[in-house]
């Protein structure tokens, strides 16, 4: 099992501004569901992943109330929770989910939860930028769960040294380092990616960290 909820709570959460926001999704994986036994074998609409339910989290309180509910749906489904550690704004939002209203004005067929979710999500605006780096037990690290921390820790030491060269960067910031259910990931401010030339692919802009996953 992998629970970061602590970890979001504890260092990820932080409603500055009013209208800020962030996202969370319970999503089910075509792989996981392959793994259980319940993918349907020659259904092509099978073989991708679903998202199951999303939840717009506006306060901690919030979190903390929804978290079970999260939990439950995650667990019902042999699905993943995830969360955008990318603050939103509201304000911001409004506007591109205005724009794409006015955009689809002349659509019938118009569904207004994926306006609305596809509005929101794909607003990569934020006060603070936050880009995750995925580090998976691969064919890289040997399928090896220390190797593949021990590269993480050493990611995270490079990305220091840079911020150490930035005078105007708040030395004091460390990335985050949290477990996935295979490997590592880090959150972590934007940074020169020349420092980090080995596997560039391993980084997403605006992605999202795993938060939970009972199996």
């Amino acid at each position: 099992m992998v629970d970061n909820t602590k970890l979001i709570k504890e260092n990820l959460l932080d409603f500055k501004d009013p209208g800020d926001f962030y996202v969370a999704h319970v999503i089910q994986r075509a792989k996981d569901k392959r793994a259980a036994g319940t993918l349907n074998p020659g259904d092509t609409r099978d073989e991708s992943q679903r998202l199951i339910k999303t939840w717009y989290i506006d306060s901690k309180d919030y979190f903390e109330k929804k978290l079970p509910i999260m939990k439950e749906v995650a667990d019902a489904n042999h699905a993943r929770l995830y969360f955008m550690p990318q603050v939103r704004n509201k304000l911001t939002v409004n506007r591109v989910l205005a724009k794409a209203i006015i955009d689809a004005i002349d659509e019938t067929g118009l569904r207004y939860d994926h306006l609305i979710r596809t509005a929101v999500c794909g607003c990569h605006a934020s006060r603070q930028k936050q880009w995750i780096i995925d580090v998976d037990n691969d064919i890289v690290f040997d399928n090896s769960h220390e190797k593949a921390k021990e590269y993480a820790e050493a990611v995270i030491a490079d990305i220091l040294i840079w911020r150490k060269t930035i005078k105007d960067l708040d030395q004091n910031y460390k990335p985050l380092l949290y477990e996935t259910r295979n490997g590592w990931g880090i959150v972590t401010y934007p940074f020169d990616q020349r420092i980090f030339v080995s596997n560039p692919d391993f980084i997403k802009k605006d992605g999202m960290m795993l938060v939970y996953c009972n199996f």
